[in-house]
């Protein structure tokens, strides 16, 4: 047989027999079985007593959900069992015992039978059912009484405890993995919004430095137009200083015409830009309605329409782990649906591998930050995701209802008194044809 590690011992075939002819429980399929702890007793008189708990592989050698079959251990004996049984007895009759003799007669005794109840001793083969087997959660059995020094109760006890902390270790290995995918996730999405956040800053920031050099070039204009007003109107009142009245008005009417002239071109080209762009956007506004009236034929065209389809996820690898350390409360109570901040930091600190910083970071990353301590950690909601499609699906075309006449109470009455007057002058005709 090849060497097995110290943990894994290959159990003999005796082993699940007796756990079946013991216990009542099949474990014959399973082939391996777990060396989980040991418990040695010393006792005063210095002897040493052993016990040994093994685990068997059934998540290896069982399908997911088949129940494992359990057998009543039944001892049939023959034991003697007390008994009340109905017997016949033959007894005098109650009207002759009354011992008297009427006018010197002889009466005769007479014999009747009598049911009457009889304890006996019988014998019965009865069923002992010396090993009844218990449907028990892990919680269950940590909710022991530390009183109780029954050995056998101390040995369950200290394997549930074990067992738990087994299961314990193994999810806060995979509660440690989730948080760090999900602060992984988090902090790329903070990243891309930060990454957004400063392109539309940048995007802002450029705007409004390119309106502020608008606004400044637009001041630079107005005060080199004004520079030149103010030079030409100088130049203009040093030229009139040698010219007579008359010259000035004619200059000064020569002016206001090409002002005039020139203020009439502006409006007309501002006029020509306005109805061009109003074209265009009358243009715009009919090509817009043109492909959504196209768009609407093809819909009514179209033999199928599109929907859209939500599908939620639950991820049982993520809701699993933080689900075992969800602990029902009371006798028959039920999970929360969410751990605490405190509680999932316990659990990592459990590890011994983790600073507060670093603590601290995961939960952030789980939406639990150090200043918000009364959050709690949804982990149903950590375990959902919801996806959203799209689907063509066909339309169902209405049913064409036949039309139905109906006659109007207007016409039927008109119908009726036709009838009446038709049948009428039938009569008055076969009376003139009788006389």
């Amino acid at each position: 047989m090849p060497m097995q590690p110290p943990s894994v011992q290959i159990a003999p075939l005796f082993i699940s027999r007796h756990c079946k002819e013991i216990c009542g429980i099949d474990l014959t399929p399973c082939k391996t079985w777990y060396k989980f702890c040991e418990i040695v007793y010393k006792r005063p008189s210095g002897a040493q007593d052993r016990t040994v708990v093994f685990v068997p592989d059934i998540w290896n050698h069982f399908a997911a959900g088949d129940p494992v079959k359990v057998y009543k251990q039944v001892n049939r004996q023959e034991v003697e069992v007390e008994e009340e049984v109905e017997v016949e007895i033959e007894v005098d009759d109650e009207e002759m015992k009354e011992g008297e003799e009427k006018e010197g007669e002889e009466k005769e005794s007479k014999k009747v039978t009598k049911k009457i109840k009889k304890k006996v001793n019988t014998k019965k083969v009865v069923d002992n059912i010396t090993v009844r087997s218990m449907d028990l959660s892990l919680n269950g059995i940590l909710e022991y009484d530390m009183q109780d020094k029954h050995e056998e109760t101390a040995e369950l006890s200290l394997f549930a405890e074990a067992f738990d902390e087994m299961l314990s270790s193994k999810y806060a290995v995979q509660v440690l993995s989730i948080l760090q995918a999900k602060k992984e996730k988090t902090d790329t999405q903070n990243a891309e919004l930060k990454r957004k956040r400063d392109a539309e800053n940048a995007e802002r920031a450029q705007k409004l430095a390119a309106e502020r050099d608008e606004r400044e070039a637009k001041r630079k204009k107005m005060e080199e137009q004004k520079k030149e007003e103010a030079e030409l109107k100088a130049q203009r009142e040093e030229e009139e200083k040698n010219m007579t009245e008359e010259q000035i008005k004619e200059r000064r009417a020569k002016e206001a015409e090409e002002k005039k002239l020139k203020d009439e071109e502006e409006k007309k080209a501002k006029e020509e830009l306005m109805k061009k762009t109003r074209e265009e956007l009358e243009a715009k506004k009919k090509a817009e309605e043109e492909e959504k009236a196209k768009k609407e034929e093809e819909e009514k065209a179209k033999k199928t329409k599109t929907k859209v389809v939500t599908t939620t996820n639950v991820d049982d690898s993520i809701l699993e782990p933080f689900s075992y350390f969800d602990k029902p409360t009371g006798h028959g109570g039920q999970q929360l649906g969410n751990l605490k901040r405190e509680t999932v930091e316990g659990i990592l600190h459990a590890m011994g591998t983790l600073c507060q910083r670093e603590v601290d970071a995961l939960l952030r990353g789980a939406g639990l930050p150090k200043e918000k301590s009364h959050i709690s950690l949804y982990y149903k909601t950590l375990a959902t995701t919801t996806t959203t499609t799209t689907i063509e699906v066909p339309i169902e075309e209405p049913k064409k209802e036949e039309p139905k006449s109906e006659e109007t109470p207007e016409e039927g009455k008109d119908e009726a008194m036709q009838e009446t007057k038709e049948e009428t002058k039938e009569e008055a005709k076969e009376e003139e044809a009788a006389e």
